[in-house]
C-alpha cells in the first residue's frame, strides 16, 4: 500500500469525520478530502503531528503505519566523523564551521542539495513528515527527535475552538 492509502486509511478508521478532524486541527477540509481521497500530494510536518495528536498515536508507529518500514529503508546513518580539536570546536559554536556534510545527507536522504538549503536556510515551515524523518534516520536520531524541538508548539484546537469551528461549519 502507498502511504496515501495508509493516511486515508487511517483517517477512515480513527472515527472521526472530516469535519470533525477539521475541528479539532484547522487543517482545510478540501485538504482533508484530498487526503481521504488519497489525492493529496505531501504530508506536511504540522498536518502529520496534528493527525498524531488527534489519533492518539505515537510518533514513530504512526510515521510507520502510514509510510511503512520499508519506505526508509535506504536511509543509513551518516558516519561520524573524527572527534574535533578544541579549535574545530571554536570554529564549530562561534562561526559557524560546517560539520553537518550536507553532501552526504543529501545522498543519504535522498533529498537535492537545494532542498536542503531552503529547509535550513530558508523556510522550515512546510517541511514534509517524510523528508524530517529522513534527515532524523540519517542523522542517527530517534524518530521524532526534530520534530519535538523544531515544531513543539503544534496543539490540538480546545474544545471551545472546536466547537466554534464545527458551528463555523454548519453555518
Amino acid at each position: 500500500m502507498s502511504w496515501k492509502e495508509n493516511l486515508a486509511k487511517a483517517i477512515a478508521e480513527s472515527g472521526y469525520s472530516n469535519r470533525q478532524i477539521h475541528a479539532w486541527t484547522s487543517i482545510s477540509t478540501p485538504v482533508l478530502s484530498n487526503m481521504s481521497n488519497q489525492k493529496h500530494d505531501s504530508l506536511k510536518v504540522e498536518q502529520f503531528v496534528k493527525l498524531k495528536l488527534l489519533f492518539k498515536k505515537d510518533h514513530e508507529k504512526f510515521v510507520y503505519e502510514i509510510f511503512g518500514e520499508e519506505y526508509f529503508s535506504g536511509v543509513t546513518p551518516i558516519q561520524k566523523s573524527v572527534e574535533l580539536t578544541k579549535l574545530g570546536e571554536i570554529l564549530t559554536d562561534q562561526y559557524y564551521y560546517e560539520r553537518l556534510p550536507k553532501k552526504e545527507l543529501s545522498k543519504l536522504t535522498g533529498l537535492t542539495s537545494q532542498r536542503l538549503n531552503y529547509i535550513i536556510e530558508e523556510e522550515d515551515e512546510t517541511i514534509k513528515i517524510d523528508e524530517l524523518t529522513k534527515i532524523e534516520l540519517a542523522l542517527d536520531l530517534a524518530i521524532g527527535t526534530l520534530v519535538k524541538k523544531r515544531f513543539s508548539k503544534i496543539k490540538l484546537n480546545s474544545q471551545r475552538q472546536y466547537e466554534a469551528a464545527l458551528r463555523k461549519l454548519k453555518d
